[in-house]
């Protein structure tokens, strides 16, 4: 008898293990769920990008620069423009992967994510160098 009682008590484990273990859907779902959420964070920056846009093409406007902040405050400007560019275009290219077998939509939302990632780096780049001047 004992053997067969070990038997069920590892199938029951076993059971109770894989009842846990979140679907390939869900999977899905959730990383999903995480580049938008990357994104969302993201997003909330482009009001500050566009301020500091702004600062910087007044201060070159008003001529209270010296020549070498010029230089500089025109490679922020392009920086911003670039991180700014950036999510948008992140954002023209996205489609949620409905479509697509879980497999094939894990694949491309973590690509997705990556992207996402490198997005908010180059915005917290640009954002980070203005707040030097």
């Amino acid at each position: 008898m004992m053997p067969n009682r070990s038997y069920l008590i590892i199938l029951w484990l076993l059971l109770n293990i894989s009842s846990c273990a979140p679907s390939k859907e869900e999977q899905v779902k959730q990383l999903e769920e995480k580049v938008l959420a990357v994104h969302d964070e993201v997003m909330s920056q482009m009001d500050k990008i566009n301020q500091r846009q702004r600062k910087l093409k007044a201060s070159l406007q008003n001529g209270d620069t010296t020549q070498l902040n010029v230089s500089q405050i025109r490679q922020q400007i392009t920086d911003l423009k670039n991180a700014d560019a950036a999510m948008m275009d992140w954002m023209h290219q996205y489609k949620s992967p409905t479509d697509l077998a879980p497999e094939q939509a894990t694949i491309y939302l973590q690509d997705q994510l990556e992207k996402m990632e490198q997005v908010k780096k180059q915005v917290a780049n640009a954002l980070s160098n203005t707040e030097k001047i």
